[in-house]
């Protein structure tokens, strides 16, 4: 049976959009795709080390800490319901939810827990 509402169900109870709104968020998700620096936060959010996200194509992001010579990398999976990243990490599986969208300039924000951080697409790099 066939709802009214925005996301349809399926067999593994995991949003899945209808057409229209499809549409939206695979342009949405085309724009994503990248290695992004974070460049401001707001709040107790420290820039003190480099920060990188990379979207893939396939659902994927490697979040990576650079502090000096070491890096603490989280591999996430990733999936894009309207204005919502949907994002859960495989060796501790606990879905998160995270707004975002693309300013003016478009750097991509992030707002997480109320609080907004700013990314920016390092040299034009596209993912995969």
């Amino acid at each position: 049976m066939v709802s009214d509402d925005k996301f349809l169900r399926t067999t593994t109870n995991r949003p899945m959009m209808k057409k229209s709104a499809h549409k939206e968020s695979t342009s949405l998700a085309n724009r994503l795709v990248g290695r992004w620096q974070l460049v401001r936060a707001e709040g107790s959010v420290e820039l003190g080390n480099v920060v990188t996200a990379t979207f893939t194509p396939d659902g994927k992001l490697t979040y990576v800490i650079h502090n000096g010579d070491r890096q603490q990398i989280m591999n996430l999976t990733y999936t894009i319901v309207g204005d919502k990243l949907i994002t859960d990490q495989p060796s501790m599986p606990k879905e998160e939810t995270t707004k975002f969208w693309f300013d003016p300039g478009g750097q991509l924000v992030l707002e997480y827990g109320g609080i907004k951080t700013w990314f920016v697409l390092m040299n034009n790099e596209k993912a995969g």
